[in-house]
């Protein structure tokens, strides 16, 4: 190539994008790599994840995990760069220090600016070229590949592109989804799935619940429509302020809970209180009412559930919980067992980008080939969340963004 032609021009600094550079440059050392990222310093979603700790990757990461439009695909790129390969480059040539937590590796720091300077300080060291601030407007081809038109007026040249500029959350960190309208010269409308929120709260209508806001229990949720169990979570769940649902357990449903209200299905949370069956929540009633017959119904039961979320649910199925214990009979105790099990609660909708974890939607994954290329734009990869897969909440996304990340770098540089 002609002085000034790079071989590659990475579109977007997030996690996808610092990792296909340090890769490329990794597997290539002379490499002409330019990274164009429109905010003031790459990186900034990567600041927010797991709650500024980032959690970079899962043990138990596998296909299931994770919502796309071709599974087989999806698989193939997590296993030809697994945890075990992410969890090595980190250490070995990152230089950045893990931790395991469960399953969920963490940096020794638990800062996600830690792995921020790692991937920052390895691309600067082998002269990697990042443009900041300065927006690409136009792509097209060109004589030797693609031309990438900047804000500024500067022109830029490569053989190969990168398309990582993120889905649409997070949008003050630069993914607000506009990007996508760069790849409609080369990607077919068909190809690009529209975006829409993922590792979302749910929205409920449900008449009381605000009431809870600020209640979280550790628990389980099930997406039920029409009598059938859709998605199941367990974990933390949280009543939010304006009557929704919150919560690890409520984001890793959320995508299977907007499929079916997209569909114009009717859809409830079923929660269950304490994570037990609700044979097990009736013999603790039946031995509670025995032990204390004489208190009100509200405080016999309060050792069981956050007394306030206890007394919404004896609202909820109209048991007075000023009534005597002993009063109650067994019938009112199943009832009650079993609300505790399964408590249905409407669900509207989810909450928008704006509090979302990451985003559904992108570019389909049946469009790319298992290096990420698309198949009708020789040199064009897609990586990270601008491609449609999306995972559920500890550190499947950001496996993702590595795998996808390594798999145009080894297209590329054809290994």
């Amino acid at each position: 190539m002609r002085d000034g032609v790079r071989d590659c021009i990475i579109i977007g600094g997030g996690a996808s994008g610092l990792f296909a550079a340090s890769y490329l440059t990794y597997l290539d050392p002379d490499i002409k790599l330019t990274i164009v990222e429109k905010m003031p310093r790459v990186g900034k979603k990567l600041l927010l994840t797991g709650s500024g700790r980032c959690n970079i990757t899962n043990a138990s990461t596998g296909k299931d995990d994770y919502n796309t439009d071709n599974v087989a695909r999806l698989d193939t790129v997590l296993k030809s760069f697994a945890v075990n390969e992410t969890v090595e480059f980190f250490e070995n040539y990152l230089g950045l220090v893990l931790t395991s937590k469960d399953e969920l590796y963490y940096p020794l720091t638990f800062r996600s600016n830690t792995v921020l300077d790692c991937l920052r300080f390895y691309i600067e060291e082998r002269g990697v070229e990042t443009i900041l601030e300065d927006p690409v407007t136009k792509i097209a081809h060109s004589n030797n590949g693609y031309s990438v038109l900047l804000d500024s007026g500067k022109l830029l040249e490569a053989g190969n592109i990168i398309f990582a500029c993120g889905g649409k959350s997070f949008a003050k960190t630069g993914s607000d989804g506009s990007a996508i309208d760069l790849l409609k010269t080369f990607v077919k409308d068909e190809d690009i799935i529209p975006y829409k929120p993922a590792l979302v709260p749910l929205t409920s209508d449900k008449p009381g619940i605000k009431s809870l806001a600020g209640v979280r229990f550790n628990g389980s949720i099930d997406i039920v429509s029409d009598g059938t169990d859709y998605k199941r979570a367990e974990g933390e769940i949280l009543f939010t302020k304006d009557g929704g649902l919150s919560g690890i357990a409520v984001l890793d449903v959320s995508d299977a809970a907007r499929e079916l209200i997209d569909k114009g299905r009717s859809v409830s949370a079923s929660l269950n209180l304490t994570g037990k069956g609700s044979g097990d929540i009736l013999r603790m009633l039946f031995i509670r009412r025995q032990l204390f017959p004489s208190r009100t119904v509200s405080n016999c039961f309060s050792g069981l559930l956050n007394r306030v979320l206890l007394d919404a649910v004896l609202k909820d199925i109209k048991i007075d919980g000023k009534l005597i214990a002993s009063s109650i009979s067994d019938q009112g105790l199943i009832k009650l067992s079993n609300t505790i099990a399964g408590w249905l609660i409407p669900i509207t909708g989810t909450k928008g980008f704006e509090d979302a974890q990451v985003s559904a939607g992108g570019v389909k994954l049946s469009s790319l080939t298992d290096k990420l290329e698309y198949s009708n734009s020789r040199g064009l990869y897609v990586i990270g969340e601008a491609v449609n897969v999306n995972g559920i909440c500890g550190g499947f996304n950001l496996q993702w963004a590595w795998s996808s990340a390594v798999a145009a770098a080894r297209g590329i540089r054809n290994v």
